[in-house]
């Protein structure tokens, strides 16, 4: 008994992969959740579907002339159904404009906010030519400056990084000289000074009446009168003890 599920498929000799008809490209729709950017008037029914409402759409690449913008950006349209009537609107990309366009089955509501931004484009026409003539002078600049570097290479850019040292070392035998300068200056204004007559501190005479308090080099060095009295008590005990020394003999 043959397997029924065969790794292997049979090709007979005969066969050319040419003659197999092709089927016709069809356009890849993906199943996207989306949430509408703008506020929008059904055209069948006229509900109104505000902004930021969410939909189970259909997304799809453009096919034909208009896929991409620029030849980078591509262009997507998306298919959506109004939750009254179920009636299918188309939405595609712009990015131009960095917006959105209704195609077909409904219209989009008027916006103050857009209609001022566009106003403002128009009376800032002298600031937008300004814009664009500072844009241009940069990319000027910015060719020279490669085109100066075109011509410079590692040798040159080593060479020119080893004079550095040299300037600094330079700089430090500068700053040494100076300080030592300094001090010698410094050194003949101290001895200018020394040679002139010393100055005489005077008192203010507040401090001269001040009673001067007494220092312990007087303290120690004058000595205390001794009074008569002590001087008798001490003559008379002496006497005492030679009295009873005399009868103890």
């Amino acid at each position: 008994m043959s397997e029924r599920k065969v790794v292997n498929k049979y090709y007979p000799p005969d066969f050319d992969p040419a003659k197999i008809p092709r089927r016709s490209q069809q356009q890849q729709q993906i199943k996207v959740r989306y949430m509408l950017p703008m506020s929008i008037r059904c055209g069948t029914c006229g509900s109104y579907i505000y902004k930021g409402t969410k939909f189970n759409s259909r997304q799809e690449k453009l096919i034909g002339d208009e896929t991409t913008y620029l030849g980078i950006i591509p262009i997507f349209r998306f298919y959506i159904k109004c939750p009254h009537c179920c009636a299918e609107i188309a939405i595609k990309t712009d990015p131009q404009q960095s917006d959105y366009l209704v195609e077909a089955g409904a219209r989009r509501n008027f916006e103050p906010h857009a209609a001022a931004a566009e106003q403002d484009e128009v009376g800032d026409a002298m600031e937008t030519s300004k814009r664009q003539t500072e844009i241009l002078s940069a990319l000027d600049e910015l060719k020279s400056m490669k085109s100066r570097r075109a011509h410079l290479s590692v040798d040159s850019m080593l060479e020119a990084l080893q004079p550095l040292p040299l300037e600094e070392e330079d700089k430090q035998q500068l700053d040494i000289f100076q300080r030592s300068r300094r001090c010698r200056q410094h050194a003949h204004v101290t001895v200018d000074d020394s040679m002139q007559p010393p100055y005489v501190f005077q008192r203010s005479p507040h401090e001269l009446h001040k009673k001067r308090k007494p220092t312990y080099y007087h303290l120690t060095t004058v000595p205390k009168k001794k009074s008569p009295k002590t001087q008798e008590i001490k003559s008379n005990g002496l006497v005492l003890l030679c009295q009873q020394y005399d009868q103890e003999a």
